[in-house]
């Protein structure tokens, strides 16, 4: 639920490796007719650096510099896309993903793009059916160019055609079947999903929204229009999450829906039909929705976050809500790009390294624990299997 612009990306591989020896001082050496002990030998450890992460209900994944994919957390339904369902507080690689360039973590799902327009998807977008391994998307011919994941899977193809996969109860999983293709006034160019609504969006002032109606096993059923007018001149990026929505673009942010826990961060609690500007005088470059919090990155390379505060999803130290965004503390300079979950929230640096903070019961957070963090802590990206 946590998505933006694709553009053309040329990989480039970096990796860094940590050397540790262990063993005596200096000039203790290993008898030569001794094999030495394994507290001797020199172990090299290898350090994986991202681009980009995505959070889920209970998972977060990130995309490699290589266009692999790692995900941690909450695995019980396969959405770490591992082959099996054992829950990891470190990242694990996913299977048969070697060149994403998009990954985009929802409720139970997660999706990632990959080189060349094609999509895979694992976990379960419906009860009862998983997907423990990378499978395609089912219903849609030829190079798919963006491609999201909330309570449903939608994606839009290269003529612009929003598709999204309603699923019926048990009887199929998101993102096989046929799809629903989205009512767009005009053909798309993005689309964010969150848990009870959708948007698109078409152009720089052309922006659409669809509530997303559930069956009784709280399946995606169907999806109605919701108008909502944006009153930005240059839409950029969209996130939609379960209860509120935001929108960037010229550096300005403005964020609409549900606000009992302070969610769109207006100094108040108060609903909002419309987009209400946020963060004057600040200069936002990236905007991302929690379940009840939400999180921006700014042109200087820090990040704000408002809202639900109950598990420290909003990084700054206390588990006070506040309705008015307050400055995580901790994270170094230069973030790129931030992602918000149900509880928790995860960073990624400049320096290819991510953070997260929040609720961490299903390691989420990813620093091998379960405990959860008031302040981000960096995941553990060493020698990840």
């Amino acid at each position: 639920m946590n998505h933006h612009f694709i553009s053309p990306i040329f990989v480039v591989l970096v990796s860094s490796t940590l050397s540790v020896a262990c063993g005596g001082g200096e000039g203790a050496r290993p008898d030569p007719g001794v094999a030495p002990s394994v507290a001797e030998q020199r172990v090299e450890r290898r350090r994986s650096e991202f681009r980009e992460v995505t959070t889920g209900q209970a998972h977060s994944c990130a995309i490699s510099v290589e266009g692999t994919v790692a995900c941690w957390g909450d695995n019980s339904v396969g959405q770490l896309g591992d082959g099996t369902h054992v829950t990891r507080a470190r990242p694990v690689w996913v299977e048969a993903i070697t060149s994403a360039i998009d990954v985009d973590a929802g409720v139970l799902e997660t999706c990632a793009l990959i080189e060349g327009g094609g999509a895979r998807c694992w976990g379960s977008g419906t009860p009862g059916i998983v997907r423990a391994l990378p499978t395609g998307l089912e219903g849609v011919h030829g190079v798919i160019r963006s491609i999201a994941v909330g309570r449903t899977v939608c994606a839009i193809d290269l003529r612009g055609r929003a598709y999204c996969w309603a699923g019926t109860g048990a009887d199929a999983p998101v993102g096989s079947g046929a799809p629903v293709v989205l009512p767009t006034r005009n053909p798309a160019v993005y689309i964010d999903v969150g848990v009870d609504r959708l948007c698109t969006l078409s152009g720089p002032d052309d922006g659409q929204c669809f509530e997303i109606v559930t069956d009784e096993d709280g399946g995606p059923l169907e999806f109605t229009v919701t108008e909502v007018v944006l009153a930005l001149d240059d839409v950029r990026q969209l996130a939609v999450s379960g209860q509120q929505a935001c929108a960037t673009g010229h550096g300005r942010a403005f964020c609409w829906g549900e606000n009992e826990h302070g969610q769109l961060g207006t100094g108040d609690r108060e609903a909002r039909d419309q987009p209400a500007q946020i963060l004057d005088h600040v200069d936002i470059t990236h905007v991302t929705t929690g379940w009840h919090h939400s999180c921006a990155t700014t042109a200087q390379g820090g990040v704000k976050c408002w809202g639900d505060n109950t598990w420290g999803q909003l990084g700054d130290g206390t588990t006070a809500s506040n309705d008015s965004p307050v400055d995580v503390t901790g994270l170094p300079a230069g973030v790129t790009r931030v992602a918000a979950g149900r509880g928790h929230t995860c960073a990624v640096t400049i320096g290819r390294e991510v953070y997260c903070w929040g609720l961490n019961e299903e390691g989420q957070i990813g620093d091998g624990t379960t405990t959860n963090r008031l302040i981000p802590v960096a995941v553990d990206l060493t020698d990840l299997r």
